[in-house]
């Protein structure tokens, strides 16, 4: 990440277009109107009024405000999520989301009786079915959804606030608020990415500069989304797929030998997750996964066993001597621990097998 960081990045996206004023509200929508103080104007609570004149008065004082730009008019809203479709480009795999993985933002908005944080959504053309299209927020549209039909909380409305993006400026909004979140797995990323420099940039350069992350970094994510189909599915979620496992099993893959032995373990564990699945036992996590597919080609295959060029024998029959040779560089000529055999059987078995077996045979015994 270069110097300006995520505040950088905010700061473009807001040059980039003038937020919508006033944006009319659809029929059915609530909207909430809200002035957000700018950085240099003062952080001071004002006092609430009590009476007709002081509201009026305070209203004449916030509208001063926002002329100055002291403060910035933000309008949200409060709508229906089935009004709402998800961005094709949005980073997390709605599909993955249930009660398990929300709980502490379904506790969170119960406590509060509300969303207290908007989603950003955009308006949509065209649409029969959807009046918005969420940029940043699936996971609270979730909620919102879940809340209104599975427990009848119909109280509950997604708070949105709307926005002017074009898609490339979308693809930063959306990269800049899920960047930071560690419920957003490596692998959603990488392939948000690898759809973002298809779609909306020339080279990966200019997309680094513009997401303002390294190229390294980038190239990292853009490698994982490389992946093959089956590697993917040998995990129990894509979710547990991480950057890590990318770098060290991308390289592997460019090798047609390596990448069939690293495909064929990937469908075996396939299998193994849908059955420990079925019966409800302990899924492989991601890192045994990961390290299950790397075993696949680094195995070290069994030495092979020599067979002995020739075995010497006591008077008594007992092997007192073995000798065998593994390359051309040595001889080997072993005495079997635990034998009975005299010292002169050893040593003419001994001169015998170098006799037999050496090419310079003048050894004087």
């Amino acid at each position: 990440m270069k110097g300006k960081g995520n505040k950088g990045l905010f700061a473009s996206l807001g040059k980039s277009k003038a937020e919508p004023a006033d944006v009319p509200a659809e029929e059915g929508d609530d909207e909430v109107a809200v002035a957000v103080a700018t950085p240099a104007a003062p952080q001071v609570a004002s006092p609430k009024p009590t009476n007709t004149s002081a509201v009026l008065q305070h209203r004449q004082t916030s509208m001063q405000a926002i002329a100055k730009g002291e403060l910035v008019q933000k309008t949200m809203r409060l709508v229906d999520p089935a009004e709402c479709r998800m961005w094709n480009e949005h980073d997390r795999n709605y599909a993955l989301l249930n009660e398990e993985n929300c709980d502490d933002l379904i506790c969170g908005i119960l406590e509060q009786g509300k969303q207290t944080t908007p989603a950003t959504v955009r308006l949509l053309e065209n649409d029969p079915t959807h009046k918005y299209e969420v940029i940043c927020g699936a996971r609270r549209h979730w909620v919102i959804s879940y809340l209104r039909d599975v427990k009848k909380r119909t109280e509950y409305k997604f708070l949105v606030e709307v926005k002017d993006l074009n898609d490339e400026e979308a693809f930063r909004e959306s990269d800049v608020e899920n960047r930071a979140r560690k419920d957003i797995s490596d692998y959603e990323r990488a392939v948000k990415y690898a759809k973002g420099l298809k779609k909306h940039y020339k080279t990966q350069k200019d997309m680094a500069e513009r997401i303002e992350m390294s190229q390294d970094a980038l190239s990292k994510y853009l490698n994982l989304a490389k992946l093959p189909r089956e590697i993917v599915e040998a995990y129990a979620s894509s979710n547990d797929i991480r950057v890590r496992h990318g770098i060290d099993l991308v390289p592997l893959l460019k090798d047609p030998a390596q990448r069939n032995k690293i495909i064929n373990e990937a469908k075996q564990l396939k299998k193994l997750q849908t059955t420990r699945m079925q019966t409800n036992a302990p899924v492989l996590e991601g890192k045994d996964v990961v390290k299950r597919l790397l075993a696949a080609v680094k195995e070290t295959p069994p030495r092979p066993t020599t067979a002995p060029l020739a075995t010497y024998n006591s008077g008594a029959g007992e092997a007192i001597l073995v000798v065998t040779k593994k390359d051309n560089k040595a001889l080997h000529i072993n005495l079997p621990l635990g034998q009975q055999a005299s010292v002169d059987e050893l040593v003419n078995a001994f001169t015998q097998a170098v006799a037999e077996h050496m090419k310079d045979t003048a050894v004087n015994a």
